[in-house]
């Protein structure tokens, strides 16, 4: 009986339901050969479809999540069998808050928040417990006047993978000038670095992607310039600023006469190496041959290699559908990737694209996006930067038909010598219509293998399929869990891995939301 997955939820009506799911599941665990214990917290009355959530983790024992409801804002703390302990106001955030971040450590968390007071924009940071107490004084980091039409978002706040640096920064473009403003805190808000550059900059053709910063306190940003008439990069350069150094160096990146899409930055902590990649292609208006990965020296900030790697034509196809073909529409790679101690890593993608109808015109736009993959992120466990990304319903313009595509998921395994070792996919279909709180997929790291979790549909039933990577590229795919059973719909891509075998899963259940704890 060790083997028996225990289903456990708050709902006595449904009693029956419940026994009936836990023989399913029961047979499920054994086809599977490993064991899982899903709970359900009980929903609660206020948590309704139109509040905005973060799950925060797990801090000792309290299962946290922040949620947004009416402009106000809360800390919910569950325990291990997902009972509601404790609800408290974080009443030190203002009602007019547009951007949240959090930062977890083992026995507190930072909340890195904006928000506007008269026309002055703020971005400041608060210690907090698991009971929504300030540890300390709120700090402001950093603030801007602005203009009456002037965005209200002015900062990107990111931290490096150990958390001892925080890096608050900005971009403004102001005739044909791009202005970078950086300041690097410690967890306790002490200011230790700051940098103030200025570049000619033609918005028409280029770009300035965000900041990434190491653990040693260095920050990295690239320039991507494109070819006119088209949508493909001609030309990458990487920035740097060195820890406590005046101002930023720049590295052109040698790209062999191609053209690139979607480049993206991996800072390699262990290795101190960094790690650029990108889809690469011949011409500017071609579709991507292949991936191109590029090791750079972050202390004499060289190349020191590069390699291009040829996708095989059923790859290709996978990758680029006839939708791209039709629409010229660029694919962006993400950053999020799994690194090993060698050097090596593994890459990881899913095709996703919208289609807008309106008055009859379509009009369409399509990535390659990673919602989260392996040990290279800012957080203990798997972090997916789509968690916070809750569409909740009273955000759509019900005027415009939207619909949502999220595809097959296509992994690259790269050597030490960034040469291909195999290539592998998951194949999936998923659309929806004005909202995409239900597709795409999460993962969770087991050490020995990578789980893929996503809502999958057949004539009767929505389930979730479940398919295990292994470090040789091979894929297991496992019996999968109908979820409907009991009326709950689940949310894998605002999931979120709070321990080693342990991940948080949002549900809706009949029209509120709450979060069901997943163990393996």
């Amino acid at each position: 009986m060790n083997r028996m997955v225990s289903l456990i939820y708050q709902s006595s009506s449904c009693f029956y339901k419940n026994i009936f799911l836990v023989l399913i599941v029961f047979l499920f665990s054994i086809s599977n050969g490993f064991s899982q214990n899903l709970i359900f917290s009980e929903v609660q009355k206020k948590d309704n479809r139109n509040i905005k959530f973060e799950i925060l983790g797990k801090i000792d024992g309290h299962y946290l999540v922040y949620k947004n409801i009416a402009r106000t804002h809360f800390l919910s703390s569950y325990d291990a069998q997902m009972q509601l302990i404790e609800t408290n106001s974080l009443d030190f955030l203002p009602e007019n808050l547009f951007d949240i971040d959090f930062i977890r450590y083992p026995d507190y968390f930072i909340v890195l928040f904006q928000f506007q007071k008269n026309k002055t924009v703020y971005c400041n940071a608060a210690k907090v417990d698991i009971h929504g107490k300030l540890l300390q004084p709120i700090t402001i980091l950093n603030f801007t006047n602005i203009g009456f039409f002037a965005s209200q978002k002015i900062y990107k706040t990111v931290f490096s993978e150990d958390k001892q640096q925080i890096l608050v920064f900005k971009k403004n473009v102001k005739n044909d000038i791009i202005s970078f403003e950086a300041k690097l805190y410690n967890p306790s808000f002490s200011l230790i670095d700051s940098v103030f550059e200025q570049y000619s900059f033609n918005i028409r053709n280029e770009n300035f992607t965000d900041c990434s910063i190491d653990n040693l306190g260095n920050f990295y940003f690239i320039k991507e310039t494109t070819a006119f008439n088209g949508d493909n990069i001609k030309s990458l350069e990487l920035y740097q600023h060195r820890f406590n150094q005046l101002g930023f160096v720049n590295l052109p990146i040698n790209l062999n006469g191609y053209f690139v899409t979607g480049s993206c930055i991996k800072l390699d902590n262990i290795n101190q190496k960094i790690l650029l990649n990108a889809f690469y292609l011949e011409e500017k208006d071609d579709l991507a041959e292949g991936l191109f990965s590029v090791v750079i020296d972050p202390i004499h900030f060289v190349q020191e290699k590069f390699a291009f790697n040829l996708f095989s034509e059923d790859i290709k196809k996978s990758l680029q559908s006839e939708k791209y073909k039709k629409n010229n529409q660029q694919i962006i790679l993400s950053d999020n990737i799994l690194l090993k101690k060698n050097g090596s890593f593994i890459l990881m993608a899913e095709d996703n694209f919208t289609e807008l109808v309106y008055n009859n015109n379509q009009f369409n736009n399509s990535n390659y996006y990673d919602p989260s993959f392996g040990y290279a992120s800012n957080d203990y466990y798997l972090y997916n930067p789509n968690y916070n990304n809750y569409r909740s319903y009273n955000s759509f313009n019900n005027s415009n038909a939207l619909r949502y595509y999220y595809k097959d998921i296509v992994m690259v395994g790269i050597g030490e010598d960034l040469k291909m070792e195999w290539v592998n996919q998951i194949k999936k279909n998923q659309v929806d219509v004005e909202q995409d709180n239900f597709l795409s997929f999460t993962t969770i790291n087991l050490g020995s293998q990578i789980q893929y979790l996503f809502i999958d549909k057949d004539p009767q039933h929505e389930i979730i399929s479940i398919h295990g990577l292994f470090s040789d590229g091979s894929i297991n795919r496992y019996p999968a869990i109908k979820s409907r059973q009991l009326g709950y719909e689940f949310m894998p891509r605002l999931a979120k891995q709070v321990g080693g075998k342990e991940l948080v899963m949002p549900f809706i259940y009949m029209g509120k939301i709450g979060f069901a704890k997943l163990s393996f």
